[in-house]
C-alpha cells in the first residue's frame, strides 16, 4: 500500500475511534449506502448519474466532400428509381451538388 494511503487509513481509524465508532461498521455502513445509491432497479442509467457525468458532447456534422462544418443535408439520388441517399452539406457543396447531380431536396441543420 503506498505511503499516503497507509496516512489516510491510520487517520481515518484515529477519527473514527475519536467519535466512539467502530471502523469496521462505518466502511460496512458505506458499502450498503453504496450498494442502495447504486442498485440497478432497471437497465436504464438513473437521471442523477447522468447528470453528475455530464453528457458526451456530440460533435458537429461535416461535410460529406471537405470536412468543414455542414449546414445542410442533402438528398442525392444515385439513379432513375433508386432511394435518395442523405450527405452532409457546407454551403460550397450545397450549391456544387444543386447545380451538378440528380438533386433530390435538402434541410436545414
Amino acid at each position: 500500500m503506498p505511503p499516503e494511503q497507509e496516512e489516510a487509513v491510520k487517520e481515518f481509524v484515529r477519527l473514527v475511534k475519536a467519535r466512539n465508532e467502530s471502523a469496521s461498521e462505518k466502511v460496512l455502513e458505506w458499502i450498503i449506502q453504496f450498494v442502495e445509491e447504486n442498485k440497478p432497479v432497471n437497465p436504464q442509467t438513473r437521471l442523477d448519474v447522468i447528470l453528475d457525468r455530464g453528457a458526451p458532447a456530440k460533435e458537429p456534422p461535416t461535410c460529406s466532400f471537405c470536412l468543414k462544418p455542414a449546414t445542410y443535408i442533402g438528398y442525392l439520388k444515385d439513379g432513375l428509381f433508386s432511394v435518395a441517399r442523405a450527405v452532409y452539406l457546407c454551403d460550397v457543396h450545397r450549391n456544387v451538388q444543386r447545380a451538378q447531380s440528380p438533386y433530390y431536396g435538402e434541410r436545414k441543420l
